[in-house]
C-alpha cells in the first residue's frame, strides 16, 4: 500500500482581491448645451459653453483627467485644446470642474462663407481614468505602452449659420 502526503496552503486571509477596474461615465443627461448631437450654432452668438455637469467613476480612487479636441480624428495627430484634472473625491458621482468647460468665443468658430454658414465642425471631451500619453506623434487619446486606463467622449456636432441657436450659459 502507498501513501501520498500532501500539504494544503491556505489563501492569505489578509490578502484583497484585485479591484475591477471600470471606464469612467459622462453622464449624458448633464450635457450643455442640450442640444441634439448635431445643432446650428448662430454666427452672432458672442460665446456658448460646452460641458457635461456630472462625471461616474466607480473606482472612486481614481484621478480622472479631461481633454477637449475640436475635429478629432482618430489618425491625426492632436494636441488638446486644453486639459483638466479632477482629482478623486471618494464618491462615484463627481461635478465636472467649472474650470475644465470649454467656453466657445465667436472667434473660434469655424470660419463661414458669404451666406453666413460654416463647414461641419466637432468638439469632443474625452475623460480618462489613467494620464494619457501627451508626447508627440499620438493621436491625442493614447495611454501609455502598458497602461491599464480606460475612456469615455462625447462629441457635439455643430454648423455655424445665420439663423442658428444661441444657448443661454449653464447655471
Amino acid at each position: 500500500m502507498s501513501m501520498t502526503a500532501s500539504c494544503l496552503i491556505a489563501p492569505d486571509i489578509n490578502e484583497k482581491p484585485e479591484e475591477i477596474l471600470y471606464p469612467p461615465e459622462i453622464d449624458t443627461t448633464s450635457l450643455y448645451p442640450a442640444f441634439p448631437p448635431f445643432f446650428r450654432l448662430s454666427k452672432d452668438c458672442p460665446s456658448v459653453t460646452f460641458k457635461p455637469t456630472k462625471l461616474r467613476d466607480r473606482n472612486r480612487k481614481d484621478t480622472l483627467y479631461v481633454r477637449w479636441f475640436f475635429d478629432w480624428d482618430p489618425d491625426n495627430r492632436y494636441e488638446a485644446l486644453s486639459t483638466y484634472t479632477v482629482s478623486p473625491g471618494g464618491q462615484e458621482e463627481r461635478p465636472f470642474p467649472d474650470n475644465a468647460r470649454k467656453i466657445l468665443s465667436a472667434s473660434e468658430y469655424p470660419a463661414t462663407d458669404l451666406s453666413g454658414t460654416s463647414r461641419v465642425q466637432t468638439l469632443s471631451v474625452f475623460v480618462f481614468d489613467r494620464s494619457p500619453d501627451q508626447s508627440p506623434g499620438t493621436n491625442g487619446i493614447q495611454f501609455p505602452a502598458g497602461s491599464d486606463g480606460f475612456f469615455t467622449s462625447y462629441t457635439w456636432v455643430y454648423q455655424v449659420t445665420p439663423d442658428g441657436d444661441c444657448p443661454p450659459s449653464p447655471p
